[in-house]
């Protein structure tokens, strides 16, 4: 009995032991997912195209993870809506009447191969619309990984006139130059 414990135990430490460090794991092939978290603001909600209930009120972060491979540049994407709401109402008793905006957005993994790597990403409806939240510059977020929303429609009871539609694309955020 205590011969057959011993050998679990001497098994469960040989497998610990060789399991491979992230830049050990890489040049042996074996990638740790690239992650994007994206932080969606106060007064907004998150919602998945594919699935209805996967919906949640900001402040909250959604994690999107993507397998990468440094060998392989490409372009990946994770498709979500993004609704904002009237920020003169309070908060906790937003409703439908209270949208403004309805987005088609993308968390974007643009070259990856960055093994293990997490990219902080915050959404907000004024220029420039995003922001790095893991010190990324400007440049690495444009170049690495990013969201855009390339389609909003103005869903605010009497209109939208004198807001500015938040929507972009890679374009603009390739020629928008950060103060």
């Amino acid at each position: 009995m205590m011969s057959n414990n011993l050998l679990v135990f001497l098994a469960t430490l040989t497998v610990a032991y060789s399991l491979p460090s992230p830049d050990e794991a890489a040049k042996r092939g074996q990638y740790q997912p690239e992650t994007i978290e994206v932080t969606f603001p106060a007064y907004s909600r998150y919602v998945n195209p594919n699935n209805q209930t996967d919906t949640f009120w900001g402040p909250q972060k959604k994690v999107y993870f993507f397998e990468t491979d440094p060998t392989m540049a490409r372009l990946s994407g994770e498709e979500f809506t993004w609704i904002t709401y009237d920020k003169a109402k309070e908060a906790t008793k937003l409703e439908d009447k209270d949208r403004e905006y309805n987005m088609t957005c993308y968390a974007n993994l643009r070259e990856g191969g960055h093994s293990g790597v997490t990219h902080g990403i915050e959404l907000d409806t004024k220029a420039p619309y995003i922001k790095s939240l893991s010190n990324e510059s400007w440049e690495d977020m444009v170049k690495n990984a990013n969201v855009i929303c390339p389609i909003g429609e103005c869903i605010k009871e009497g209109g939208c006139e004198g807001l500015e539609i938040p929507k972009w694309n890679q374009d603009y955020l390739k020629s928008y130059v950060k103060p």
